[in-house]
């Protein structure tokens, strides 16, 4: 109940900052064999993205590069700590697949891996038009 009263008053000196996190998906490998289309889902709390779904082939789901489906735009909010880093922000990363009902109306989805992306770490100041790539490590224990 209190743990929001608190968290605002330990940010009440720091410094406020909000970025625009542009999640492009490329691929995913090492998908498991059974699993024919696969989707990137990324969330925190309510805030959920997920990408259009990809045929796997040979283990791998990839997007093309031009696919505006497979970006995922979230405006974080960091705070800057007195070292000049910013306060931990995670957002859970699930890799997932995306199999359609019998019936064919809906799309159900189960994680075969997943990982936590801190924000934060990928903040900086400066001005990056292009973004920075970055490659994640998914673990895999699947939800099934």
């Amino acid at each position: 109940m209190f743990s929001r009263f608190n968290k605002a008053i330990s940010r009440r000196n720091k410094d406020t900052f909000k970025f625009r996190i542009d999640v492009c998906v490329t691929g995913i490998t090492g998908v498991p064999s059974k699993v024919e289309k696969a989707v990137l889902t990324v969330a925190r709390d309510a805030k959920v993205q997920q990408s259009s779904a990809a045929s796997v082939a040979d283990g791998a789901a990839t997007w093309p590069p031009d696919d505006t489906s497979a970006r995922l735009i979230f405006i974080v909010t960091l705070y800057k700590n007195a070292d000049g880093t910013f306060e931990k922000k995670e957002y859970t990363v699930k890799a997932q697949s995306a199999e359609q009902s019998k019936d064919g109306a809906t799309v159900r989805h189960a994680t075969f891996a997943k990982t936590i992306l801190d924000f934060s770490k990928h903040a900086t100041l400066e001005q990056h038009a292009d973004g920075t790539p970055v490659s994640l490590a998914l673990d895999a224990p699947a939800s099934r």
